[in-house]
């Protein structure tokens, strides 16, 4: 690997160790809030969030974690960890049928945070479907647009260029079960979670001037978009 300063080492070759977790506290892990809150209202094409007090571990097999039912009918659900909002986001793969109540059930025995603290019980989310809302505008930069202005030596030629190509399926050095890039999969992808607070004791990437929101928002929608690119 090339680098021009010996103080840009560490950000040079932070997409090959992405460091180890800082542990985030004693105690279980616990529910810090939901959207929708309890018995409100959700668009029909939107996903539930529930917020937790700390990073899950990004291996979870979240749809495994949660039950869904309207009435005593039990249905189909899907899942996925954010990493940005340490939020699991739930949803039906067919839309809320608007009108009807559902009930979202997180079982705590599968829930485990990045630092080995279980969910301290069971949570239990009621909501109603609405019609779907108007899709805002698209938003914020593109993911080229982060990696370019933000990236360091990995936009400069003089580091790993941060590309499909170069860093789908690798493994990640520091984090065992966790790839470089998982397409379709932003919560297994160390490139992603190394560039969020929280993850490493060295602090997210770059040092400086960590990403915004929305520049790790980015980065995490096109991780996303891989899979339906057929980048796996």
């Amino acid at each position: 690997m090339l680098s021009r300063a010996r103080g840009k080492k560490s950000l040079c070759l932070f997409i090959l160790c992405v460091g180890c977790l800082a542990p985030e506290g004693g105690g279980a892990l616990r529910v810090l809030g939901s959207a929708p809150g309890e018995g409100e209202a959700l668009a029909a094409d939107a996903p539930a969030r529930v917020y937790f007090d700390g990073h899950l571990d990004p291996t979870l097999s979240a749809w495994d974690a949660v039950t869904l039912k309207s009435g005593d009918l039990s249905l189909s659900v899907t899942a996925r960890y954010d990493p940005i909002d340490d939020a699991l986001l739930i949803w039906r793969p067919q839309g809320w049928r608007p009108g009807l109540g559902y009930t979202i059930t997180l079982n705590a025995a599968r829930i485990i945070s990045w630092d080995g603290r279980p969910l301290e019980a069971d949570f239990t989310l009621n909501l109603r479907a609405t019609p779907a809302a108007a899709a805002p505008p698209p938003a914020g930069p593109s993911h080229a647009q982060v990696i370019e202005a933000r990236c360091g030596c990995h936009a400069l030629d003089v580091a790993p260029r941060l590309t499909v190509e170069a860093l789908a399926h690798q493994p990640s050095l520091s984090m065992p079960g966790l790839e470089l890039i998982a397409p379709g999969r932003p919560q297994r992808s160390a490139l992603l979670l190394r560039t969020l607070p929280g993850w490493s004791p060295r602090g997210p990437m770059p040092p400086a001037a960590p990403l915004s929101e929305a520049e790790a928002r980015a980065l995490s929608d096109w991780i996303e978009a891989l899979a339906l690119d057929g980048a796996l």
